[in-house]
């Protein structure tokens, strides 16, 4: 599936995005406390290509929380590997050890799909009865090194206790190992929701379930003949890393028969309720966050990064928004004509103190290309975009060449955000460049000439 991550970098005031992409990705968009926007990229980058990763670097990230949601287009397709999940069809594919047991539907408290619940009941022969999926016409095959999670809903006399078990078979159907579950405390209704997740071992080949429950009073002498325990939602997925694994018993339990959604859709591999189920989901957004701290100010050209400045410290900042209604006075009437307008966006001053004239300068560079400028500050909120009515450099004192500092004035008129694409791939290095193009053909259909790669043109 199509994962992004966020990696906020303080030295560059920006946020790195690795895309790592099963369906090509058409934009990502940014939310943060400017509102919402889309991520800007290089020329060609977007759409991407279907497999593979991209990077992207954000330089208009806000101080602060930025929530990234990358658009896609593809369907996840898990598989719940047990037969007869639900037990809507009584007990076919399960094996019963020192028990009698049923489908019931008569305690819908504790039905978690369908209408059939299992119920088992001890037949006073052993202290731990159990039921399991142990033949080899039903345990899933499992390869050494993969990751296998086992969830169920299961409930028993009060005051009893219940666990599952992941049990491994080598490739002759031998037991190797046997992964358990802490017993748990699984009250008549409310039961108890039990997951188990571990790493097959080696020579590991297939793996078998067991639900078992008992009396934590006595665990010696055989249980007591009726005692039950009743089942319901078994699932069991296999994958290579735990976390993909951890993620899928975390999602609502479903079967073959869970009703469909719009991006949803459920079936059996096989005969339902006698073989495993698939659930396909329709993914068009995956979304992650990153926290930007800047410890300064910054003056940048949204769409050519590389000119961007930190302020060592805004001094003075003052703004105005201007009414765009306009009033007619008419003679011989008392009251007004007023078309009205919205207010306009700010217009005013920010002062920055520069330790050097040299300083001064490089704040003055942001501002050569004639481009709309970002203001970005460690104070959420004052961001803006906004063009230069004119600089100004003048000293606070005349102190001496060494001693002299400088203020750097800026009056301002916000403006919309600029679109476009960023300007050549400034600041780029290879590995970037080759991650966010599918070949160097690409790059060559986007950037015919060198200069036009490094430094964007004019």
């Amino acid at each position: 599936m199509t994962s992004i991550t966020a990696t906020p970098d303080t030295a560059t005031g920006s946020v790195q995005l690795n895309i790592t992409q099963n369906s090509s990705v058409t934009k990502v968009t940014r939310s943060d406390s400017n509102g919402i926007a889309d991520v800007r990229i290089s020329a060609g980058q977007f759409p991407s290509p279907s497999a593979g990763t991209t990077i992207l670097t954000d330089y208009e990230a806000a101080h602060g929380f930025n929530l990234y949601t990358a658009y896609c287009d593809e369907y996840v397709t898990a598989t719940n590997l047990i037969p007869n999940p639900s037990f809507e069809t009584g007990y076919s594919s399960w094996t019963l050890n020192y028990c009698t047991a049923s489908a019931v539907s008569s305690f819908s408290q504790m039905t978690k799909s369908g209408t059939y619940i299992l119920q088992a009941a001890s037949d006073g022969t052993n202290a731990q009865p159990s039921v399991c999926m142990i033949s080899a016409s039903y345990r899933p095959a499992v390869t050494p090194g993969q990751w296998v999670g086992l969830g169920a809903f299961m409930a028993t006399e009060t005051g009893y206790e219940v666990r599952i078990w992941i049990n491994w078979r080598d490739s002759a159907g031998a037991t190797l190992t046997n992964t358990l579950s802490p017993w748990r405390v699984g009250s008549f209704y409310a039961g108890a929701t039990q997951q188990l997740i571990d790493q097959a071992p080696a020579g590991a080949a297939s793996v078998g379930v067991y639900l078992q429950w008992r009396n934590p009073a006595d665990t010696v002498n055989p249980m007591a003949s009726g005692k039950r325990m009743w089942a319901d939602a078994v699932k069991l997925f296999i994958g290579d890393d735990q976390a993909s694994v951890q993620a899928l018993l975390d999602q609502p339990y479903f079967d073959g028969s869970t009703p469909n959604t719009a991006d949803v859709v459920t079936a059996w591999t096989g005969t339902a309720h006698l073989s495993t189920s698939t659930r396909t989901t329709h993914i068009t957004t995956v979304s992650t966050s990153a926290n930007l701290t800047l410890a300064k100010p910054w003056l940048m050209v949204p769409i050519a990064p590389n000119f961007s400045e930190t302020a060592e410290s805004i001094t003075d900042y003052s703004s105005g928004r201007a009414s765009n209604s306009t009033v007619h006075r008419i003679i011989g009437r008392a009251d007004p004509i007023v078309v009205q307008g919205k207010l306009g966006t700010r217009t005013g001053s920010l002062e920055i103190w520069t330790d050097s004239v040299a300083s001064a300068n490089k704040l003055a560079r942001v501002f050569d290309r004639g481009e709309t400028v970002m203001l970005k500050q460690p104070v959420s909120g004052l961001d803006m975009y906004f063009t230069a009515d004119d600089l100004e450099v003048s000293p606070y004192s005349v102190e001496g060449v060494d001693a002299t500092r400088y203020k750097f004035t800026v009056r301002f008129t916000e403006v919309k955000r600029p679109t476009g694409n960023l300007s050549g791939a400034l600041g780029w290095n290879f590995d970037a460049l080759a991650a966010g193009y599918g070949s160097f053909s690409a790059i060559l259909a986007v950037y015919p000439t060198f200069d036009d790669l490094t430094i964007g043109g004019a």
